[in-house]
């Protein structure tokens, strides 16, 4: 990530990180909607809209996003031990694009 991905939307006082047509994070001290998030990001002639979260989405988002499964894509791995990635999966967790290495 480098700065020409990070935009400000003063409207919803919030921060995001917009990259190859994924929404990466999103940073606000009161967090928006991501539907809000989304249009503001939509209306901007500066952002090329989002198809993609990179981030597992609130509960109140979730009606706003579509699950597709992870296809093998980027060959990353992930490690751990005992019931945690069973919880992952029931959860419908991901690890925000943000941290991976």
């Amino acid at each position: 990530m480098n700065a020409e991905n990070a935009y400000y939307c003063p409207a919803l006082d919030a921060h995001a990180v917009v990259e190859d047509g994924s929404l990466n994070a999103v940073f606000a001290r009161n967090m928006p909607l991501l539907r809000a998030v989304l249009a503001a990001l939509a209306a901007s002639e500066n952002v090329e809209t989002p198809t993609v979260i990179g981030f597992t989405p609130r509960p109140e988002d979730v009606d706003a996003c579509v699950r597709e499964p992870w296809d093998g894509g980027d060959d990353y791995r992930l490690y751990g031990r005992g019931r945690v990635l069973e919880e992952i999966a029931a959860n419908r967790l991901c690890f925000p694009a943000l941290s991976h290495a």
